[in-house]
Order: structure tokens, then C-alpha cells, then sequence
């Protein structure tokens, strides 16, 4: 096909032509014009010539296409090829009378269309025949503005791809790519596809990547991370019959948040949003703007004491085996076990949001909630026992076994148990309600109060202040300024380099050709001389490139399969997806959740949706759609229409009528004006179709 279709900006020449015609009775013939006679008459060296003609076809005379069969022999030859309106066949019924429907169907867009193209293979001569062509259709035809948006005249081209790829990787959403590439064509309706092409585009990139299983492409992932980056950490392990079982990992930003702010970590364990119902552990921190900051992250098998073990150890392992002061969890027995094997000598902490959580979905009694939370922060055993007893009685809960559970396991959340530290008197200072004392060691600058404040927080409190002033201190005292808290927090030397991944320089070299082609566009677009002569290297450019880039390809390929025998390259672990595991269950909060009444996005009323709402059915809009006919009817005009005749007086014409709007909304950028050099002879045909940009439809400039 490459050698029949010849792109020279923005037309495509498509030269179907035999050897033996001769080039004397030339005409030209326009694409809408053509009779059924004419078209039986060619013939194309392959068959994705007869595609690439019919579509065109198609474009000219508002409607799509689509593949319906092929038919190849023992030797893999395509012997013939079938197309036919996008329109061809009817829904099968068993899609329309389901009864366990939750969505409306979608909209009927099979009618029956008789119209067809089809070519075989003429062995003798090595040249494809139209054998059937069909020209009537039993619908109505697509308006010039609404071509563009059928289905087979969309194509998401290489360098689209590459531009939205580019943005697409530093966070730019699909839409805003769309509407960047609707802006840089002149509207939508010159882009050459749709938002939901641009989107399946990335779906079917992303596929790519998960080709081989799950398992498979997140080790990979994982393994080219870690070659690129040498502080980059993941270790998994296998079950007996070779499936993932437990996985983590942390790139070098966690290892450093870690080692800036690494004194208190929060263990938790309450994600499953996966397919497999793998428990994520996510170990997580604070940073010095009191704003969460993840340490590590692991996928596990199971909920146990040795998973858990597995992964305090490959954490500690990541870290230089660097401890943290204290370890925040939800109150699990098997993570309390392992924190007890792993880290013996650090503080263990029950997480305060789990804590109201279980309260709230245990008592279910109104103000129970703020009772408990007084509770929590009791600053000396002996009120925290009142208090205690006071909520029991209050809310009926001595026989309660989530308060009895709760209550064993106080030293582990009530304030006036986690004050593990011993307090020294050097002076006492009187307030109204209160008396707290402040011990001060002059030689090393050592401060504490009795009110606790500096030790969960880092912040002096106003007592130590008031001993500063006292001592005619001119700065505080270097006790009292965590590194975690100043901005210095992560001022220290990261040992390793990272080497610039490919897709990085690919991007960049993109980015920097984009660029340096921005002005020079500029300047060529301003006069006629200038746009063809720019035009004309950019063809030259295109080609060289495009040659260099196919001998790079070879080459990369060629050096693949050398390296397939060496051991170690291989990207394919051999490691089969993990199980779907049974989890212990999680706490239901919503036992008495009634699901949300679906209404009307219109009226915001039950009982009906936007597409059937009354209000929009009987409200005065400016047009209206034939369902019947599938032809949009406006105040002004009828966007298309047309009229069929008998196969003798084949010819079609269609009608572009002017209208300032169709059902896109878009602008007219299809060129009727499609032409074909025509020349005849006893035994063959010759035609030479010059269509305007078959792709992109744009205007002639210049």
C-alpha cells in the first residue's frame, strides 16, 4: 500500500493503476460522482488500496465503514476482502430483552444498510477486482461537519501520539490535550479523532505494559526503577507453586523523608482497593509541615505475624536498619506481636482515628464519641480512672466488650500512660488554675516541663518560655529545636547518581525540537513563498528521519535477540499473579446505607434520566433529532439530504446545504471537490484519485 499512496502535505494520491492502460483519454472525475459501472471497472495492487479508496468514498459521501470479512488461502495470501456500511446488520435481540438491565440501551445504529465493497484476488494478473459494490443506502447521510466524528475517518496519528504522550507524562489531563490539539488544527472537527480515541490510546499503552499478568509487569516495572535508579528498593517473595506473595518497595524520596523525619511511624494496613484483595501496608510518616509523607509501601498475602515480621524487616533492611522512636498502628494482635520481634525498644502507639472509629461503629450512642475523646487525653492516671468510670456508668457499657477490650490496652492510647520520662524540679511558678514545674540544666541546655507539651509536638511550650526569660536567654536552647521542624530538615548530601532514563532524553528531545520549530512556523505561515518552501523541507526532513529511525528500530531488535540467550537480561521473572485471598474482613460502618435514588441530571427529579426527561422533551429547543431517520432538522436547514434512484442511474449526488451549527457544533472542513484523472481501454481501467487530505480535511492554504 505504501507504494501506492503518496503523501505530499496535506493531499493523499492514491495511484491504483495498471501497466498495460495507457494515460491518453484523461478526465478528471469526482469521487461523488462516480457511477457503479466505473467502479467495477478498477483495480488495485493490494487490497488495502480498496480499503483506503472506499473509505475515501465514504468520507466524500457522509458516511463510515467498517471491515466485514477476509478470506486468505494456505499461504496466508489475502484472496478477498469485504466492506460495508457502519450502518450494515441489525442489534441482535438478546441484547434488547434483557431483563436485568441496569442503564438504558445504547442508541440503535445498525439498520440494515445494503451498501457493500468488496475485491478479490485475480491470480493471474496479481491485481485485486471489485467483484460487489453496492451504492444505495436505506439512511440518511452525515453532514460535511459531522464526517470527521465517524468512526472510520478517525485515526490518533504517530506524532499525535508522541505530543500527547509528552503531556500526558507530566500530568496534563486528556481533555486539556484534546482541547491543545482542537486549538493548534483550528477546531475539533480538523483534529482527525475524538477525546474518547485519545483515551483509549493511553488504555491500550497501559495494556502494554501488563501484557505478561499482573505479577510479571509490576516486577518488571520495578526491576527497570532500580536500574535507573540506584537508591531505588523492592523485595518479594514466592509462594510454593511460584506466584507473587508478599512485595515492597520505596524509591530514594522515602528514604530520605525517613531519614529526616523517621522518628514516629504509622503502620497501616486497612487498604484493599486491589483485584487480588491484598492487604497494602503503607508506612507513612509527618513531615516537618505536620503533612503526611510515605516511607514504604508493600503488597501481602496474608495478615499474619510472619508477613508482618517481612516487612519490618525488608523496611529496616531499605533504611540502614535506622529505627524509628515510636510505632503508630491500628491495634492489630499479629502487628503488635511482630513490632514486639522486630523492634523490641520502641514505643508502641494506638492510632487516635482508628481509635474514634471503633468507638463510633461499637456505641453507637450519641455523644459517646466526645466523652471518649476526654478520656484519651487525661493527663495523670488517677483522672483518667474517674473519667473511665464515669463513661461506663453514663452509657451502660460495663458489659461491653469492645470497652473491656479497649480498656486492657490503655497504656497503649491514654495520655497519662505515655509519659515515659522523668521530671526534675529547679524552680515552680504559680498560675490561677494550675502548678507545673520546669527542670533546666544550665551546662547542656537541658529543658523539660511537666505539662508534656515539647515531647509529642517539638514545640517549646509556654512554660519553658517563660524560664528563658527568666534566664535572659537570647536564643533557645538547641534541646528544644528538632532538625525535623527548621528548614534545614533535609539539608544533607544524597549518596548515588541517577542515570537519565531513555524515555526522559526521548521527551526531551521532543520537547526541544517542538520548540525549535515553533518560530520558524511562525514566520513560514505569514506568506505563501515561505509556507511551501518550509514545506517542502519538512517532507525531506520527515523522510530522512523516518529512514533513521526504521535502521535504529533494526538495530535495537537485532541486539535483543542476541541478548535473549544471555542469562540475567531477560525482563520475565517467571512469576505467576497471586491468589485472590479471603482477608479478615473489614469494619462495616454503613450497615443501614440506603443506596442514592437515581435521578434526571436535568430536573434533579426521580423516576426518569437526562436523555427522557419531559421537560426537555417538550421544552422549546432550537432543533431536534429524527430518530426514525438519524438526520438532524434545524431552525435553518436540513444538514443532508438525499435521494435514491435505480442501479442504471447510479449516481449520487449530495447536497451540502449551509447551516450555522450541526450536531457538533463544529465548523464545515470537508472539500467536496474530490477528483480522479480517468482514462479507458478495451481490456482495463486506469484511475489516479487526487483527494484533499483524506486524513485531516483541511482547507488549501496558500
Amino acid at each position: 500500500m505504501d507504494d501506492n499512496v503518496q503523501r505530499n502535505g496535506k493531499n493523499v494520491v492514491i495511484d491504483i493503476c495498471d501497466d498495460s492502460s495507457n494515460d491518453d483519454e484523461n478526465d478528471e472525475k469526482r469521487l461523488d460522482e462516480l457511477t457503479e459501472e466505473e467502479v467495477y471497472q478498477m483495480t488495485f495492487d493490494m487490497h488495502e488500496d480498496g480499503e483506503t479508496f472506499y473509505n475515501a468514498y465514504a468520507k466524500v459521501n457522509g458516511f463510515s465503514i467498517r471491515n466485514y470479512n477476509m478470506h486468505k488461502d494456505n499461504a496466508g495470501i489475502v484472496k478477498s476482502r469485504k466492506w460495508v456500511c457502519s450502518k450494515e446488520g441489525y442489534r441482535d435481540t438478546k441484547y434488547l430483552e434483557r431483563e436485568d438491565r441496569i442503564r438504558e440501551p445504547q442508541a440503535l445504529t445498525r439498520v440494515g444498510c445494503p451498501a457493500v465493497f468488496s475485491v478479490t484476488l485475480e491470480r493471474s494478473s496479481g491485481k485485486y477486482l471489485v467483484n460487489n459494490f453496492v451504492s444505495v443506502h436505506n439512511h440518511s447521510m452525515i453532514g460535511p461537519r459531522g464526517v470527521p466524528f465517524l468512526r472510520s475517518h478517525r485515526k490518533v496519528s504517530s506524532s499525535d501520539k508522541a505530543s500527547a504522550n509528552t503531556m500526558h507524562k507530566v500530568g496534563i489531563k486528556t481533555s486539556h490535550i484534546m482541547d491543545f490539539a482542537a486549538q493548534q488544527s483550528g477546531g475539533y472537527e480538523s483534529v482527525g479523532y475524538t477525546q474518547k480515541d485519545l483515551y483509549n490510546h493511553f488504555t491500550a499503552q497501559r495494556n502494554i505494559e501488563v501484557a505478561d499478568g499482573d505479577a510479571e509487569g509490576a516486577l518488571a516495572y520495578l526491576c527497570a526503577k532500580a536500574e535507573n535508579d540506584p537508591m531505588f528498593y523492592y523485595k518479594y517473595d514466592v509462594d510454593e507453586q511460584n506466584r507473587l506473595n508478599n512485595l515492597f518497595w520505596r524509591d530514594v524520596t522515602c528514604r530520605t523523608d525517613y531519614m529526616c523525619f523517621g522518628d514516629v511511624l504509622i503502620f497501616d494496613s486497612t487498604y484493599r482497593t486491589n483485584a487480588y484483595r491484598k492487604p497494602l501496608v503503607i508506612l507513612a510518616g509527618v513531615n516537618s509541615h505536620f503533612q503526611t509523607t510515605i516511607f514504604g509501601c508493600a503488597l501481602l498475602t496474608t495478615e499474619t505475624v510472619e508477613t508482618y515480621t517481612w516487612v519490618l524487616e525488608r523496611f529496616l533492611d531499605s533504611m540502614d536498619h535506622k529505627k524509628p522512636m515510636s510505632v503508630m498502628t491500628d491495634g492489630d494482635k499479629a502487628m503488635r506481636r511482630a513490632i514486639k520481634t522486630v523492634l523490641p525498644d520502641v514505643n508502641h502507639r494506638l492510632c487516635k482515628w482508628h481509635l474514634k472509629k471503633n468507638a463510633v461503629s461499637n456505641v453507637h450512642v450519641l455523644g459517646f464519641l466526645a466523652d471518649f475523646e476526654k478520656c484519651m487525653s487525661m493527663s495523670t492516671e488517677e483522672e483518667f480512672e474517674v473519667a473511665w468510670k464515669n463513661l461506663l456508668d453514663d452509657y451502660s457499657l460495663h458489659q461491653n466488650q469492645w470497652a473491656v477490650d479497649v480498656y486492657k490496652k490503655k497504656t497503649l492510647w491514654v495520655k497519662a500512660y505515655l509519659q515515659d520520662f522523668r521530671i526534675y524540679y529547679l524552680f515552680r511558678y504559680q498560675q490561677p488554675d494550675a502548678t507545673w514545674s520546669v527542670n533546666y540544666r544550665q551546662n547542656d541546655d537541658i529543658m523539660k516541663c511537666s505539662c508534656l507539651k515539647f515531647e509529642p509536638i517539638g514545640f517549646p511550650c509556654q512554660h519553658m518560655i517563660s524560664v528563658m526569660k527568666m534566664e535572659h536567654m537570647r536564643e533557645i536552647p538547641s534541646c528544644l529545636i528538632l532538625q525535623r521542624w527548621t528548614k534545614m530538615a533535609k539539608s544533607f548530601p544524597l549518596h548515588g547518581s541517577t542515570p537519565m532514563p531513555e524515555w526522559v532524553t526521548q521527551t526531551i528531545r521532543f520537547g526541544a525540537l517542538s520548540s525549535a520549530c515553533v518560530e520558524m512556523c511562525y514566520y513560514a505561515s505569514h506568506i505563501t513563498k515561505g509556507y511551501n518552501e518550509t514545506k517542502e523541507e519538512i517532507t525531506k526532513l520527515t523522510s530522512r528521519m523516518r529512514e533513521l529511525y526504521v535502521l535504529h528500530v533494526e538495530e535495537e531488535q537485532r541486539k535483543m535477540r542476541q541478548n535473549d540467550n544471555v542469562e540475567g537480561t531477560s525482563m520475565h521473572f517467571g512469576v505467576g499473579d497471586p491468589v485472590i485471598i479471603k482477608g479478615k474482613g473489614t469494619h462495616n460502618l454503613a450497615k443501614d446505607f440506603i443506596p442514592k435514588t437515581r435521578k434526571c441530571g436535568n430536573c434533579r427529579e426521580p423516576g426518569h434520566i437526562r436523555t427522557k426527561c419531559p421537560k426537555l422533551v417538550h421544552g422549546d429547543n432550537v432543533g431536534s433529532m429524527n430518530e426514525d431517520e438519524d438526520t438532524y432538522e434545524s431552525d435553518v436547514s436540513v444538514i443532508h439530504q438525499q435521494s435514491f434512484t435505480g442501479r442504471d442511474s447510479s449516481i449520487y449526488h449530495p447536497t451540502f446545504m449551509h447551516t450555522d451549527y450541526t450536531t457538533n457544533g463544529c465548523e464545515s472542513s470537508v472539500n467536496p471537490n474530490l477528483t480522479a484523472n480517468w482514462s479507458r481501454n478495451s481490456e482495463s481501467v486506469q484511475a489516479q484519485f487526487h483527494v484533499s487530505n483524506v486524513e485531516g480535511w483541511e482547507d488549501d492554504f496558500g
